[in-house]
């Protein structure tokens, strides 16, 4: 997620990304400390999206408070969007519902949990989905309670990871034959690890550009007339 939160500082973004301590592995400490994921081994996917959503909380009011670091104090919280992968993108689902100063999310291909789809959600949420037909949990029934602007975009020939700057790196570093070629395509699919890379850049910054700024984005009116991997989903057509 790296040089996605660096395309977007790059389009004039101020981009915070949180290491949820004990949710995801590794996080490593400035002075060396390194944790583990101890929950990834409980499975209590739906307790952490909780968490992380309060992680987010904890940040927006530390940002709020000019304590956080040295320039937090110019950073605005009233215009804030969220993107996450996987879990992170279940965290994002959960922080439109509880979190009032988060006005619009993105998630890249991560599930909806039960306790989510209790509550209605009237902000911008989209999903990049996998291009290997696998539907996560609760899609479905996330989609028939929004309430505000959706989409749900599957991005053809793509893999679970597709958006993240993992296979670019296993790629230049020589360990893509770390993976068979069955895992290979299921974390990075088909596409160039690079396109796919530019390709959820490309959409992440129309989305916020447009939902936080007020932007015409036609990426957003017809998303394959621009990437034609860019499909629209519409899951009532049947």
């Amino acid at each position: 997620m790296s040089s996605l939160g660096e395309d977007l500082a790059s389009h004039g973004f101020a981009v915070a990304g949180i290491d949820h301590r004990h949710e995801a592995a590794p996080v490593e400490f400035p002075d060396g400390l390194v944790e583990r994921c101890g929950a990834c081994a409980t499975e209590r996917w739906e307790d952490g999206a909780v968490n992380r959503a309060d992680d987010v909380t904890l940040l927006l009011d530390a940002l709020e408070d000019g304590g956080a670091w040295r320039w937090s104090a110019l950073v605005a919280t009233d215009r804030t969007g969220m993107v996450g992968h996987s879990w992170g993108g279940a965290a994002t689902a959960q922080t439109l519902v509880t979190e009032e100063r988060v006005d619009a999310g993105l998630n890249l291909d991560g599930p909806y949990y039960p306790a989510q789809l209790e509550e209605e959600i009237d902000k911008p949420l989209a999903l990049l989905a996998n291009g290997q037909g696998q539907s996560w949990e609760g899609w479905e029934e996330r989609w028939a309670g929004l309430t505000g602007w959706r989409q749900w975009i599957r991005v053809t020939d793509s893999g679970h990871s597709t958006a993240l700057d993992r296979g670019v790196l296993m790629e230049r570093l020589g360990l893509r034959d770390t993976l068979t070629p069955e895992q290979w395509r299921a974390q990075f699919g088909d596409l160039p690890v690079e396109h796919g890379v530019n390709l959820v850049r490309t959409y992440a910054a129309a989305y916020f550009d447009h939902h936080l700024r007020g932007g015409e984005q036609p990426l957003l009116d017809d998303p394959g007339s621009v990437h034609p991997e860019l499909v629209v989903v519409d899951p009532e057509a049947g």
